[in-house]
């Protein structure tokens, strides 16, 4: 193809190009985008950008191509961002400079085989500082709507869980003493938070969209069961359970109400007096950071 006419050989171009002396540095910590001819004296920055390095000259040439992210995995920790090119009205998804279109891939898959949940999908607009919500072009999505259950103040959002704390990734409106939240990924949990101050509260009960699209909420009951747990992370082995190391599991209840210490002393942890229907979360408390919320059913976690 010519490359000075298809749109697709130009960003192969610019990959290569911008791979020639941009290097990215996992500890890169410059506080802002440092710019196209900024970046190329430092020649090395972060995987943002990255994107930015390629999505500049691109646009510079008037090819259409976009900056795309995650604001926050859905069921891990981190972030994830590439870019995109509409080229012969198909949407081509590349990681400029590292993968280019017709290579890349925007699903990522785990050691353990777990698949990398994106709950919404955003492009930063050309014109603006601002995003627009692309979500429902990369992912089958659904509009979800949940009470108020009080909340007066503040803006309304969805959170997701990373490895630690509830982190929005969207806000939604208000309908009435209802929330509306557009074009939500499915398989994820989410909770609603108010957001004030730049501080957020939760104002419902966290939730689930099912594969069909139906919200699922999960709230703490009143009878009370035993579970065994084997790990607190599916993604590999090192989240499993190891005797003498200590743990703490919580349970939400509008916050994470610990449910007491263990000192295991076998590759299974048992706690007894746990709410059922409750969504938990364990934690090792000697090592490790990856740790995730899940429900227990059937003497499976989820």
């Amino acid at each position: 193809a010519d490359r000075t006419t298809d749109a697709t050989a130009v960003c192969r171009w610019i990959d290569d190009y911008v791979n020639s002396w941009y290097t990215v540095n996992l500890d890169y910590n410059y506080p802002a985008d440092a710019g196209y001819l900024k970046a190329k004296e430092i020649r090395q920055g972060t995987c943002q950008g990255a994107s930015l390095m390629v999505m500049y000259p691109l646009r510079a040439l008037g090819v259409a191509a976009t900056y795309d992210y995650v604001p926050q995995w859905g069921n891990r920790s981190g972030r994830h961002n590439w870019n995109a090119l509409y080229d012969h009205g198909y949407l081509r998804t590349f990681n400029g400079p590292d993968r280019n279109p017709g290579e890349h891939k925007v699903e990522f898959i785990g050691v353990g085989r777990m698949y990398f949940r994106r709950p919404k999908i955003y492009r930063k607009e050309y014109l603006n500082a601002g995003s627009v919500d692309v979500t429902s072009e990369y992912l089958p999505s659904v509009d979800v709507s949940v009470p108020m259950r009080g909340a007066r103040n503040g803006d309304v959002h969805l959170a997701v869980f990373d490895n630690s704390n509830w982190r929005s990734v969207c806000e939604g409106r208000r309908c009435g003493n209802r929330a509306v939240f557009d074009a939500m990924a499915r398989e994820i949990v989410y909770l609603p938070i108010i957001v004030e101050n730049e501080k957020g509260r939760p104002f419902g009960l966290p939730f689930v969209v099912g594969k069909d699209g139906r919200v699922h909420t999960f709230r703490a009951g009143l009878h009370r069961r035993s579970v065994s747990l084997t790990s607190k992370y599916p993604e590999d082995e090192s989240n499993r359970i190891f005797p003498g190391e200590r743990y703490e599991l919580f349970c939400w209840r509008g916050y994470w109400r610990s449910l007491g210490e263990q000192e295991a002393s076998d590759t299974v942890l048992v706690y007894d007096n746990v709410p059922a229907g409750a969504l938990l979360w364990l934690r090792n408390l000697d090592k490790g950071v990856q740790e995730r919320i899940f429900v227990y059913e059937d003497g499976n976690t989820s």
